[in-house]
Protein backbone atom coordinates (compact mmCIF):
# COMPACT_ATOMS: atom_id res chain seq x y z
CA UNK A 1 0.00 0.00 0.00
CA UNK A 2 1.37 3.43 -0.97
CA UNK A 3 0.71 6.41 1.25
CA UNK A 4 0.83 9.86 -0.33
CA UNK A 5 2.73 12.19 1.92
CA UNK A 6 4.93 15.25 1.93
CA UNK A 7 7.53 16.47 4.34
CA UNK A 8 6.40 19.68 6.02
CA UNK A 9 9.70 21.46 5.39
CA UNK A 10 8.97 21.30 1.65
CA UNK A 11 6.14 23.80 2.18
CA UNK A 12 8.34 26.38 3.91
CA UNK A 13 9.68 29.00 1.52
CA UNK A 14 6.88 28.64 -1.03
CA UNK A 15 5.08 31.75 -2.25
CA UNK A 16 1.36 31.91 -1.45
CA UNK A 17 -0.61 33.08 -4.50
CA UNK A 18 -4.25 34.19 -4.71
CA UNK A 19 -5.76 32.78 -7.90
CA UNK A 20 -8.58 35.38 -7.69
CA UNK A 21 -6.20 38.31 -8.25
CA UNK A 22 -2.97 36.62 -9.30
CA UNK A 23 -1.33 38.33 -6.34
CA UNK A 24 1.39 37.01 -4.04
CA UNK A 25 0.13 37.15 -0.46
CA UNK A 26 3.42 36.22 1.19
CA UNK A 27 5.84 33.35 1.66
CA UNK A 28 5.42 30.44 4.03
CA UNK A 29 7.89 30.81 6.91
CA UNK A 30 6.52 28.10 9.20
CA UNK A 31 3.46 25.97 9.93
CA UNK A 32 1.04 26.17 12.86
CA UNK A 33 -0.14 22.85 14.32
CA UNK A 34 -3.21 22.28 16.46
CA UNK A 35 -2.67 21.91 20.20
CA UNK A 36 -2.72 18.11 19.98
CA UNK A 37 -0.15 17.97 17.18
CA UNK A 38 -2.54 16.17 14.84
CA UNK A 39 -3.08 18.66 11.99
CA UNK A 40 -1.64 21.70 10.30
CA UNK A 41 -4.03 24.53 11.18
CA UNK A 42 -2.37 27.44 9.38
CA UNK A 43 0.58 28.64 7.35
CA UNK A 44 2.71 31.26 9.13
CA UNK A 45 3.74 34.10 6.80
CA UNK A 46 5.90 36.01 9.25
CA UNK A 47 5.46 39.24 11.16
CA UNK A 48 4.51 42.63 9.81
CA UNK A 49 5.17 46.10 11.27
CA UNK A 50 8.10 47.72 13.01
CA UNK A 51 6.74 48.47 16.46
CA UNK A 52 3.51 46.49 16.80
CA UNK A 53 4.62 43.27 15.09
CA UNK A 54 1.58 41.34 13.87
CA UNK A 55 2.06 37.68 13.08
CA UNK A 56 0.34 36.88 9.78
CA UNK A 57 -1.22 33.51 8.95
CA UNK A 58 -3.52 31.77 6.50
CA UNK A 59 -5.85 29.07 7.83
CA UNK A 60 -5.09 25.71 6.25
CA UNK A 61 -8.76 25.38 5.26
CA UNK A 62 -8.18 28.24 2.75
CA UNK A 63 -5.48 26.29 0.89
CA UNK A 64 -6.63 25.01 -2.50
CA UNK A 65 -3.38 23.36 -3.54
CA UNK A 66 0.21 22.98 -2.48
CA UNK A 67 2.23 22.74 -5.66
CA UNK A 68 5.89 22.16 -6.43
CA UNK A 69 6.69 25.89 -6.39
CA UNK A 70 3.71 27.69 -4.84
CA UNK A 71 0.72 27.43 -2.52
CA UNK A 72 -2.58 28.46 -4.11
CA UNK A 73 -5.59 30.04 -2.40
CA UNK A 74 -8.83 31.19 -4.08
CA UNK A 75 -9.30 34.57 -2.44
CA UNK A 76 -7.27 37.61 -1.35
CA UNK A 77 -8.82 38.24 2.07
CA UNK A 78 -7.48 35.09 3.72
CA UNK A 79 -4.43 36.55 5.47
CA UNK A 80 -5.24 37.03 9.17
CA UNK A 81 -3.38 38.32 12.18
CA UNK A 82 -2.64 35.69 14.82
CA UNK A 83 -4.02 38.20 17.35
CA UNK A 84 -7.40 38.03 15.58
CA UNK A 85 -7.44 34.22 15.65
CA UNK A 86 -8.41 33.18 19.20
CA UNK A 87 -7.16 29.58 18.91
CA UNK A 88 -3.72 30.62 17.61
CA UNK A 89 -2.36 31.08 21.12
CA UNK A 90 -2.84 27.32 21.68
CA UNK A 91 -1.16 26.26 18.44
CA UNK A 92 2.43 25.06 18.15
CA UNK A 93 4.82 26.26 15.47
CA UNK A 94 6.64 23.55 13.51
CA UNK A 95 9.97 25.21 14.31
CA UNK A 96 9.31 24.45 17.98
CA UNK A 97 9.06 20.71 17.24
CA UNK A 98 12.12 20.39 15.00
CA UNK A 99 15.02 19.16 17.11
CA UNK A 100 12.75 18.00 19.93
CA UNK A 101 14.00 14.78 21.53
CA UNK A 102 11.96 11.60 21.16
CA UNK A 103 12.06 8.89 23.80
CA UNK A 104 10.02 6.01 25.20
CA UNK A 105 7.87 6.15 28.31
CA UNK A 106 10.73 4.46 30.14
CA UNK A 107 13.15 7.20 29.09
CA UNK A 108 15.06 5.33 26.36
CA UNK A 109 16.29 7.94 23.86
CA UNK A 110 15.11 7.29 20.29
CA UNK A 111 16.25 10.34 18.32
CA UNK A 112 15.19 13.87 17.41
CA UNK A 113 12.39 15.24 15.23
CA UNK A 114 13.82 16.41 11.89
CA UNK A 115 10.54 17.00 10.00
CA UNK A 116 6.81 16.34 10.02
CA UNK A 117 5.18 13.87 7.64
CA UNK A 118 1.87 15.19 6.28
CA UNK A 119 -0.89 13.87 4.06
CA UNK A 120 -2.55 16.09 1.45
CA UNK A 121 -5.18 17.33 3.91
CA UNK A 122 -2.60 18.57 6.42
CA UNK A 123 -2.97 15.66 8.84
CA UNK A 124 0.24 14.71 10.61
CA UNK A 125 1.01 11.10 9.73
CA UNK A 126 4.24 10.97 11.69
CA UNK A 127 7.63 12.47 12.41
CA UNK A 128 10.88 12.05 10.50
CA UNK A 129 13.79 11.39 12.85
CA UNK A 130 17.49 12.17 12.98
CA UNK A 131 20.20 11.27 15.52
CA UNK A 132 18.57 7.85 15.95
CA UNK A 133 20.02 5.84 18.82
CA UNK A 134 18.08 2.55 18.49
CA UNK A 135 18.00 -0.33 16.04
CA UNK A 136 15.03 -1.94 14.31
CA UNK A 137 12.13 -0.67 12.19
CA UNK A 138 12.23 2.86 13.62
CA UNK A 139 15.91 3.20 12.73
CA UNK A 140 15.40 1.59 9.31
CA UNK A 141 12.49 3.88 8.39
CA UNK A 142 13.85 6.95 10.23
CA UNK A 143 10.36 7.85 11.40
CA UNK A 144 7.55 7.18 13.86
CA UNK A 145 3.83 7.35 13.16
CA UNK A 146 1.61 9.85 14.92
CA UNK A 147 -0.34 6.94 16.46
CA UNK A 148 2.79 5.87 18.35
CA UNK A 149 3.05 9.25 20.12
CA UNK A 150 1.87 9.24 23.73
CA UNK A 151 2.78 12.83 24.59
CA UNK A 152 3.93 15.76 22.43
CA UNK A 153 6.23 17.15 25.11
CA UNK A 154 3.91 19.56 26.88
CA UNK A 155 5.36 18.51 30.24
CA UNK A 156 9.06 17.77 29.72
CA UNK A 157 9.70 19.16 26.24
CA UNK A 158 10.34 15.71 24.75
CA UNK A 159 8.00 13.61 22.62
CA UNK A 160 7.21 10.28 24.26
CA UNK A 161 6.35 7.29 22.07
CA UNK A 162 5.11 3.74 22.52
CA UNK A 163 7.99 1.80 20.94
CA UNK A 164 5.88 -1.30 20.27
CA UNK A 165 3.39 0.71 18.23
CA UNK A 166 6.21 2.65 16.52
CA UNK A 167 7.81 -0.62 15.37
CA UNK A 168 4.53 -2.21 14.29
CA UNK A 169 3.37 0.86 12.34
CA UNK A 170 6.69 1.84 10.76
CA UNK A 171 6.16 4.59 8.19
CA UNK A 172 8.58 4.21 5.34
CA UNK A 173 10.16 7.38 4.00
CA UNK A 174 11.50 7.14 0.45
CA UNK A 175 14.96 8.73 0.43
Amino acid sequence: MTIDYRLAKTIVGKAVISTAQGQQLGKVEDLYLDSGGNNVTALYLGAEGLINRKHQLIGFHHIDMIGIDVVLVSANGVVESADETPDAKHWTRMKDLIGRKVDTGGGTPIGKVSDLILDGAGNILGFALSNISVEGPVATHKSVTRQAVLDMGQVDGGITINMRIAEEQALSLAT
